[in-house]
């Protein structure tokens, strides 16, 4: 739309106010809460699932570096191909299991049956005290209609009960918390005996 296009300018006032939305400040703490967790893995030889996420700019922090221990599930064929070109990653073995999967896109674009069935499956491939990494914006957020008009995102919302509900089906135990801005949940869903994180640490 033509006000889209306006926000995007360089310098516009309308796209300052924007990046400063809860939302905007959210999606830079899941880029950033999922580049230290996966940084942190690569450094501990962890093995590493990236579940439909990895093109915003996680990975920036180990471009050069072996990633011999990652892996990448990514439903995108474009993004698929771009960090699998970028970063030499290959997709993973039906019988791998993971220290870490990043699947902090999942709960945008899955309302709670389709979410559920992901995070189920992804209990089955971790590894004993293996973490999932998730993340969700809240219900009523403000960006939700700046999402839907410009970026043409229908976005899913969810609260800290229904992921909860969540951990709890799939048989894993959730630490969760939400983001300085109020806007974004991250939630650490891990098997028992997995290390618990610090508030605000991947």
């Amino acid at each position: 739309s033509a006000l889209c296009k306006l926000a995007a300018k360089p310098g516009n006032r309308l796209g300052e106010a924007v990046a400063r939305l809860g939302f905007a400040r959210g999606l830079n703490t899941r880029r950033d809460l999922g580049a230290a967790g996966i940084e942190q893995a690569w450094q501990s030889g962890k093995q590493v699932l990236l579940a439909d996420c990895g093109e915003r700019g996680e990975l920036a922090r180990l471009r050069g570096r072996a990633l011999d221990n990652f892996a990448l599930d990514h439903g995108d064929p474009m993004h698929r191909t771009a960090l699998a070109g970028r970063f030499g990653l290959t997709a993973p073995a039906p019988e791998q299991r993971f220290d870490l999967i990043l699947a902090t896109d999942w709960a945008d674009y899955c309302g709670t049956t389709e979410l559920a069935r992901r995070v189920e499956q992804a209990a089955t491939r971790l590894a004993p005290a293996g973490r999932l990494l998730l993340s969700a914006f809240v219900p009523g957020h403000l960006g939700w209609g700046w999402q839907a008009v410009c970026m043409g995102r229908d976005l899913h919302c969810h609260d800290e009960d229904s992921l909860a509900d969540l951990a709890e089906n799939a048989g894993l135990t959730i630490n969760q918390f939400r983001d300085g801005s109020g806007s974004l949940i991250w939630a650490e869903l891990h098997k028992d005996g997995a290390a618990n994180p610090a508030k605000g640490e991947a």
